[in-house]
């Protein structure tokens, strides 16, 4: 991720795939919660604690899948805050 400002939570879809797990990388760091769900494909962080991701560039999070369907993954309905 590349991000000029701070980062308090964020989410999004992947498609053309199943989740399978996310770990690791800044959102692991700052968010108190990183979770998925499998069969939408949403991906959610937040923090509760009122932690940010601070401004730079770096992974957000791993993401491990399955049943990837040859076809382009796609991040839909992105929302940062």
């Amino acid at each position: 991720m590349v991000n000029s400002e701070e980062v308090a939570g964020f989410e999004f879809y992947l498609v053309g795939m199943t989740i399978t797990d996310v770990s690791g990388g800044t959102a692991d760091q700052y968010m108190d919660l990183v979770n998925f769900n499998a069969s939408s494909g949403k991906i959610v962080g937040v923090s509760f604690s009122g932690s940010t991701i601070p401004a730079g560039s770096s992974i957000l999070t791993q993401i491990a899948f399955s049943n990837y369907n040859d076809s382009e993954i796609c991040a839909e309905n992105a929302v940062f805050s």
